[in-house]
């Protein structure tokens, strides 16, 4: 059972989007339509910018626009920002971005240093340009070569 955090969301980490329904470029080409409903978005760290820093994760919470659950975690320096939850780690757990380090569950590393035969996901297709492959809830790659 999945056990969702009760905490308020950190306004600094969302944004409020405005969808205007039945409207392109402010013509109505739909008639009929409600006018749009402003929603939360959670801003997630895809890009990792944080190396060689441990973060807590301190709360799990799910997006109410998208349905993934996420990660908010707590790095030393004062920094608070949204993960993509992976499977097994819990509130409290630490999760370490380094060019090398241990391949743990929730740890980010370099392609190019992951040991051959695990399973990994959120797969960048050069680096900084974010997660792209194997990022939906379930989806894992394996390094075989």
């Amino acid at each position: 059972m999945l056990v969702v955090s009760k905490k308020p969301i950190i306004k600094e980490l969302t944004i409020k989007k405005f969808s205007a329904l039945g409207k392109s470029w402010g013509k109505i080409v739909v008639r009929h339509k409600e006018m749009g409903l402003y929603k939360n978005v959670h801003l997630v760290d895809k890009l990792y910018v944080l190396w060689n820093v441990t973060g807590t994760i301190i709360a799990r919470e799910q997006s109410a626009t998208t349905g993934v659950f996420l990660w908010l975690v707590a790095y030393p320096i004062g920094v608070l920002t949204y993960k993509i939850a992976v499977w097994r780690k819990i509130i409290g757990d630490t999760i370490l971005t380094s060019w090398k380090t241990v391949p743990n569950i929730g740890n980010t590393m370099v392609l190019l240093n992951i040991p051959l035969n695990i399973k990994i996901c959120l797969i960048e297709s050069y680096p900084g340009s974010g997660a792209i492959y194997a990022r939906s809830a379930g989806a894992w790659a394996t390094i075989v070569a």
